[in-house]
C-alpha cells in the first residue's frame, strides 16, 4: 500500500509541475497586459437638452466629473 501512495504522490507532483510550467509559459508568451492609458479612447461629441430648455455638449464638460443618467419607461 505504501508503494502505491508514493506513485500517486509522484504523479501529482509531475502534474502540478507541468501545470505550473504551462501557466508560466503562457504568461511569458503573452507578456504584460497593455496599460489603460494605451487603450484610452475619447467619446464622440454629443449634445443634450437640459431641463431649462438649454443644451450642453460633451466639450462643455471636458475636465469635469459628471454623471450621465439614462432612464427609460416602457
Amino acid at each position: 500500500m505504501e508503494g502505491k501512495n508514493k506513485v500517486m504522490k509522484g504523479k501529482r507532483f509531475v502534474l502540478c509541475a507541468a501545470l505550473t510550467a504551462a501557466l508560466l509559459a503562457s504568461y511569458v508568451h503573452t507578456g504584460p497586459a497593455e496599460s489603460a492609458e494605451a487603450k484610452k479612447e475619447t467619446a464622440p461629441e454629443f449634445t443634450l437638452k437640459t431641463f431649462d430648455k438649454g443644451e450642453i455638449g460633451l466639450a462643455d464638460l471636458q475636465g469635469k466629473a459628471f454623471v450621465l443618467w439614462f432612464m427609460a419607461s416602457w
